[in-house]
C-alpha cells in the first residue's frame, strides 16, 4: 500500500500507526474497544464520515518488526481476516473492497472444484507465480522466494481468516 511505503504527504483513507491531537478524539471518540485489530481503520472511517481530513506526513520514519517466523506471519495474518469480518460489521464501510480479495478469491478456488478438480491447484499456481513477480518488483536485497511464499502465506491465511469470519462470527 502506498500509506506503508511512500514518503508524500497529503489526505489519506488510513494512516499506519496514526498519531493524533486531543482534539481529534473530543470530536470523533476513542477507539472502539470491541476491536482488538482493524480499531485503527475504523476511527479513521468515522474522522472521514465525520468531516475530518486523515493526514499522513511524509516526513515521519517509524520502524514495524514483521513476524519472525513464517507460523508468526500465519497466525497474524489468519486473526487479521477474521479481524476483518468483525470490523466491517461494526463499522460498515470501515474496510475498502481489497480488503476483501483474499477470502473472495478461496472461495473462488473452492467453487472452482466444481468445474474441473485441477482448477483449484490452476488458480493457486496463479496466485503463487504473481506472487514471485510481486516479490521480483519489491523484493531488492531479499530472498525472492522467501518473499513470494510470505506473500502466498498472507493471502491464503488472510482468507482463510475471513472465511472462519463470516461462518462463525455472529451477526
Amino acid at each position: 500500500s502506498s500509506f506503508r511505503t511512500g514518503f508524500s504527504s497529503g489526505p489519506r483513507r488510513t494512516v499506519p500507526f496514526g498519531c493524533f491531537p486531543r482534539a481529534t478524539f473530543q470530536r470523533f471518540g476513542s477507539f472502539d474497544p470491541r476491536l482488538l485489530r482493524n480499531q485503527d481503520i475504523e476511527f479513521n472511517r468515522r474522522i472521514r464520515v465525520g468531516g475530518g481530513v486523515v493526514h499522513q506526513e511524509g516526513g515521519v520514519v517509524s520502524r514495524y518488526l514483521a513476524p519472525a517466523t513464517f507460523r508468526a506471519l500465519w497466525r497474524k495474518h489468519f486473526a487479521n481476516g477474521e479481524w476483518n469480518i468483525y470490523a466491517s460489521r461494526v463499522g460498515p464501510r470501515c474496510l475498502s473492497r481489497s480488503h476483501a480479495v483474499p477470502g473472495l478469491f478461496l472461495l473462488m478456488v473452492l467453487a472452482s472444484a466444481l468445474l474441473h478438480p485441477f482448477a483449484p491447484a490452476a488458480l493457486l499456481l496463479l496466485q503463487a507465480a504473481g506472487n514471485c513477480a510481486r516479490a521480483l518488483m519489491v523484493g531488492a536485497g531479499v530472498s525472492y522466494w522467501r518473499l513470494a511464499w510470505a506473500f502466498t502465506l498472507i493471502q491464503l491465511a488472510h482468507g482463510l481468516g475471513q472465511i472462519k469470519g463470516l461462518v462463525l462470527l455472529p451477526l
